[in-house]
């Protein structure tokens, strides 16, 4: 089995420490922004039950509700392995990949419309959080295997 090296193109910035922690959170984003944003789900499904329960399909149907509700401001862009601990964030709509033998053409450079958007509530977020302002275009790989 070989390595594969994948690229993968985004506008953020690079952080080296998330406000969502593996200790709390896991590393899950999700739950964290949930717990940020006060989402108490009113539905308390036994987890043991099969995934068909009806309890546990209101759980779910109920935090997708929230979930488009409340959009993540952000998208995480992995680089490298476990062991590093620098990752992006990226604009909602801003990460385009690229892998191995599959070359592609950039999406896009400007932003319109919707991205517009996405950027000012990833700024904002940026800014609420302390994240940096350093924001860029950025080019890097993902190792896997």
């Amino acid at each position: 089995m070989g390595i594969s090296v994948d690229a993968i193109v985004w506008f953020g910035l690079l952080i080296e420490e998330t406000p969502w922690d593996e200790e709390d959170y896991g590393g899950m984003e999700e739950s964290w922004w949930r717990d940020e944003n006060g989402c108490k789900n009113p539905y308390e499904p036994d987890w043991s039950a099969p995934n068909s329960d009806p309890e546990i399909i209101k759980w779910r149907a109920w935090q997708r509700e929230w979930d488009e509700e409340h959009p993540i401001p952000f998208e995480t862009v992995w680089l490298g392995h476990e062991e590093d601990n620098v990752m992006g964030l990226a604009v909602r709509g801003m990460v385009q990949s690229v892998y191995f033998g599959d070359p592609a053409v950039l999406r896009r450079i400007a932003f319109d419309g919707d991205e517009l958007l996405a950027y000012g509530r990833f700024k904002s977020f940026c800014e609420e959080y302390g994240l940096g302002d350093d924001l860029n275009w950025y080019l890097g790989a993902h190792y896997s295997y």
